[in-house]
């Protein structure tokens, strides 16, 4: 469990005192409500660029991982080019 979490778990607990740990008995007004939006919508602003920067992160390792590939078949060519020429030499000698 986060320490966020934990305390916001005291909070609501030491809250309920007041009503005598009974949920039922909080009154509902228009100022809990906002602060209820207003949690809901932090929330879902942090959740949302949590999920953008794991996209960032897995199109990055996708483009590194399309690089390394490219590396690699740009060296095997070369290196088939490079045996290509060696035989072409020593044919001619």
């Amino acid at each position: 469990m986060s320490e966020k979490v934990l305390t916001c778990a005291m909070d609501i607990r030491s809250g309920l005192k007041t009503y005598n740990k009974k949920p039922q008995a909080v009154p509902i007004d228009k100022e809990l409500l906002n602060l209820a939006r207003h949690a809901h919508a932090s929330c879902k602003t942090y959740l949302e660029e949590k999920r953008r920067q794991k996209e960032k992160e897995a199109l990055e390792e996708k483009e590194k991982e399309e690089r390394r590939l490219a590396e690699e078949e740009l060296k095997k060519t070369l290196r088939t080019e490079s045996e290509k020429i060696s035989k072409k030499s020593r044919w001619k000698n």
